[in-house]
């Protein structure tokens, strides 16, 4: 197939690319990873060793700027951004985990619904394991 002969365009125009090409750098020069388009397919193969390539870095903010002077811009950035208005059938511009963070929160104050099949899932894994079945009957 030709797309597995190339590499996968990133999304965000020319800071998007750059993004893409520094996570590159980083996770294939750097760490010693294989190049994206050398990767194998894992569901082709999963045996094959993938030879991914890991890269975590930590930057000490306050080496650069006074905190409160950071956390003051990524405040306004944030806000700037909440402010934006959202695209047609939106009703708000969420941040990067936002939605998954409002989730969580709602889950915790009213519980998680489970499905009918995950529940008799969850049965029959009580019941191979012989342990309590906490959801009623």
């Amino acid at each position: 197939m030709a797309a597995d002969k190339g590499y996968v365009l990133p999304m965000g125009g020319p800071k998007g690319y750059a993004l893409a090409l520094i996570v590159s750098v980083l996770a294939h020069a750097v760490a010693g990873g294989a190049v994206d388009k050398d990767l194998p397919r894992f569901w082709d193969n999963p045996e094959q060793r993938a030879h991914i390539g890991y890269f975590m870095g930590a930057i000490d903010i306050s080496k650069f700027v006074p905190m409160e002077v950071f956390e003051a811009a990524v405040e306004s950035i944030f806000d700037e951004i909440k402010a934006t208005r959202p695209a047609a059938g939106f009703s708000e511009v969420f941040l990067p985990g936002e939605i998954e963070y409002n989730l969580t929160q709602k889950n915790l104050a009213e519980g998680l619904e489970l499905s009918e099949a995950t529940l008799r899932e969850f049965k029959a894994l009580a019941e191979k394991y012989g342990v309590d079945y906490p959801f009623g009957a």
